[in-house]
């Protein structure tokens, strides 16, 4: 079970003086973890429940490309196996260093059929960091493409798997592995900024994301019928969230290109071309987002999410959809608590919000 303690950041000898009201509602009331999540599935086993509903559904777009479920299980079959030929297995870790693609959807399910704990790399970052990440995670190969490779060094001991596009699978057949998964095995490893200069991986397990992704689809009516988007950065645990609510959902996901998502106007330009109903946007452009969809009445938009930073005054008024503001730190899977943002006068906002479900928080 995921948690994290107030106390690290409080001073030492620093007292709360809380009434006994208070201590009940938040060490019972506010921690209530009784909630009826599928305690067997895995990410693998939810993907594959939806090939097996909606095999001829979009599973992904990006640009004028798109895949259906049942190619995109063929396609990450076909990485699996490649994989398993060499060497990869559960315990392993293989970071991912590719470009905004349908191809990066395909390698990170292929990781994820042999076992093994895929690792996000921005394709911004610099082969130094690159590089840090491979030593650190002790990893055997690495999948990237044409571009990328030739920043590494020539003498790392990782053997590159290069995935330009799906014609790189051929020959590699398309059959299931039939590996078994178990909820405790690892997912993924984010790294994220280490306080001594070097980045610091943390790792969550199938069971800490099929929760916090169950949950969300259930509470906020994620479906085969949804159009999410896939607009955070590829290094970052939000595109985990938003990748695998859709996968484990038979929604299809439109990734977003990087001019897409950096600016206000073309983030919901991107919203409305694509029909999005469950949109994500960072903090940072949350304020200017909302504002300019108050122009449109063309939006499919159910609920905007949002996430990154503290928010900032946004009013919610004349909106026909619903804001919602995650937080959290990559060590709780993603996200803690969330809030319904109803602000209609501007005014600081304040994200404590609702501890999500599945979570216990430690005073």
């Amino acid at each position: 079970m995921n948690t994290f303690s107030t106390t690290q950041t409080l001073g030492t000898g620093v007292a709360i003086s809380l009434s006994q009201e208070d201590k009940e509602r938040l060490l019972n009331d506010f921690n209530r973890t009784d909630w009826d999540y599928p305690k067997e599935e895995t990410l693998l086993s939810l993907f594959q429940k939806q090939v097996s509903r909606f095999p001829e559904y979009v599973a992904a777009v990006f640009q004028d490309q798109q895949i259906s479920y049942q190619e995109l299980d063929e396609r990450s079959n076909q990485v699996a196996n490649a994989l398993l030929t060499k060497g990869i297995k559960e315990g392993m870790y293989v970071p991912v260093w590719l470009d905004r693609s349908l191809e990066w959807i395909v390698a990170i399910l292929g990781i994820i059929k042999t076992g093994a704990a895929y690792v996000p790399i921005d394709p911004a970052y610099p082969a130094k960091r690159v590089e840090f990440i491979l030593s650190d995670t002790s990893a055997p190969l690495i999948i990237t493409n044409s571009s990328l490779v030739d920043f590494l060094i020539k003498d790392i001991n990782t053997e590159t798997f290069v995935f330009d596009t799906m014609d790189d699978l051929s020959g590699w057949g398309t059959d299931a592995t039939n590996n078994t998964l178990h909820q405790e095995a690892l997912a993924y490893t984010i790294y994220t900024s280490g306080s001594t200069g070097n980045p610091k991986g943390v790792m969550v397990s199938h069971r800490s994301i099929q929760h916090l992704v169950t949950w969300h689809n259930q509470y906020f009516h994620v479906d085969h019928t949804s159009k999410l988007s896939l607009v955070a950065g590829l290094a970052f645990d939000i595109s985990v969230w938003e990748m695998w609510s859709a996968l484990t959902s038979g929604a299809t996901i439109f990734i977003a290109d990087n001019e897409e998502r950096t600016e206000a106007s073309a983030l919901v330009n991107y919203y409305r071309k694509n029909k999005i109903t469950h949109g994500f946007v960072p903090t940072v452009l949350a304020p200017s987002v909302v504002e300019k969809t108050k122009s449109y009445n063309d939006l499919n938009l159910k609920y905007l999410f949002t996430a990154g930073e503290k928010l900032k005054p946004v009013l919610t008024s004349e909106l026909n959809y619903e804001l919602v503001d995650y937080y959290g730190p990559t060590e709780c899977t993603v996200y803690a608590t969330f809030k319904k943002v109803k602000d209609m006068t501007g005014s600081i906002f304040h994200p404590s919000g609702n501890r999500l479900p599945m979570l216990r928080l430690i005073f």
